[in-house]
């Protein structure tokens, strides 16, 4: 693309946090400065840390204690979706904005009140669908209900308002298509990974550090929301314990872990467990490095856990359940496990344990795919394709 843009992300979260959806916009507003183009980032108030960007970040004011990490609705946020709304129209006016890319349904609905204002062209990126994500946010049969209807309606009414979709699965994207999207406003374009080509960490200068000792290492990494799937994950882990003893599962995460912590003791398997909070994306990376096998319970079909990417990128076997298994192919790059098979799931834990060999091949063929498939520099050009036929279509 030979004209540079000045672009507007948008994302009703905070930022930066080492979590899936954050590492993601992080990714690809760093690959889009790499390319020349102005990016700007317009997101909440706060972050998990502090990191220096080639692109900028605008916040909303602070006049909220609002500070939670994790995703999910919660009334407190329509204030600061409001107060996003009004940051967004001051970042398209001032910087003069060609085009606004908005994540996920929240940052869409201020892109398209914006929209109304400015008429920037405006692209929803779609991380998830609500249909699968939030009945998964509540536990009572009523309150899940309620939120597969105000899920069915927002599915069925806000995505197609924006000027060009972009998901990040094929589910998504024909699930949309589905709901009023024409197949010509619409593109699945895979998330990319930037994994450090330096050589990885010492893994005993790591266990050291992080007193993980010698123990099989098997890693979970990201939020612990209900639609992630970790009950069947610390069944999984009982059960691997009762044959092989050696074994921690990590969980480094910056979601609250009480509800887990207080779940594995019930269990009687705390002693397997390990959890590390409020890590940079950094300090993730060295854990993941120093780990045997990683892991990915979830069920959830619509979107693409980036976490797999970091394990992939990272070179690890991985073990994932079907429904989030992208870019893993069984006995390929990795190893995929029925939907809520928690016996499956710790025989595959067991099967890398036991078989180095195994677990070394996937391995390698998922930093391959890594490196040769999910490169952002492919994502990129993808990306500024949309654009380009956008800013065609607007003039």
């Amino acid at each position: 693309m030979d004209k540079k843009l000045k672009i507007a992300m948008v994302a009703a979260c905070p930022f930066p946090v080492a979590q899936g959806s954050q590492i993601y916009m992080q990714q690809m507003a760093h690959a889009l400065a790499e390319r020349g183009h102005q990016v700007h980032l317009v997101c909440y108030h706060f972050g998990a840390y502090h990191e220096e960007f080639n692109f900028t970040i605008h916040r909303i004011p602070h006049i909220t204690r609002y500070s939670r990490l994790r995703s999910g609705p919660s009334l407190q946020k329509l204030l600061l979706d409001f107060m996003l709304t009004i940051k967004l129209w001051q970042v398209v006016t001032r910087e003069e904005i060609d085009i606004i890319h908005a994540h996920n349904y929240e940052a869409l609905c201020a892109a398209l009140v914006v929209r109304s204002v400015t008429g920037k062209p405006v692209i929803f990126n779609s991380h998830n669908v609500l249909s699968d994500e939030l009945p998964t946010y509540f536990r009572s049969r009523f309150s899940k209900r309620l939120a597969q209807l105000l899920a069915y309606f927002i599915d069925t009414l806000i995505p197609r308002r924006g000027d060009f979709c972009i998901t990040v699965s094929e589910e998504s994207a024909n699930f949309l298509q589905g709901k009023g999207i024409p197949p010509d406003k619409i593109k699945f374009i895979p998330p990319g990974i930037n994994y450090p080509t330096c050589e990885a960490p010492d893994s005993n200068l790591v266990r050291t550090k992080y007193h993980l000792g010698l123990k099989h290492l098997i890693i979970y990494t990201g939020n612990l929301d209900g639609y992630q799937n970790i009950e069947l994950l610390l069944q999984a882990i009982k059960i691997v314990a009762s044959s092989q003893s050696e074994v921690t599962l990590l969980v480094a995460t910056n979601s609250e872990c009480g509800y887990y912590q207080t779940l594995a003791q019930d269990m009687g398997i705390e002693c397997y467990l390990s959890f590390f909070t409020n890590l940079n994306f950094n300090q993730v990376q060295e854990i993941l490095a120093a780990s045997d096998i990683a892991v990915c319970p979830r069920t959830s079909w619509s979107g693409f856990p980036i976490k797999l990417l970091n394990y992939m990128a990272a070179g690890k076997a991985i073990v994932a359940s079907e429904g989030s298994a992208k870019g893993i192919t069984h006995l390929h790059n990795g190893l995929v496990v029925s939907n809520g098979d928690t016996q499956r799931f710790a025989q595959g834990i067991l099967q890398l344990i036991g078989d180095p060999p195994l677990a070394q091949r996937l391995g390698d063929n998922a930093k391959r795919d890594a490196a040769n498939v999910f490169n952002w520099d492919r994502r990129i050009q993808e990306i500024e394709g949309v654009y380009e036929k956008l800013m065609h279509s607007t003039t």
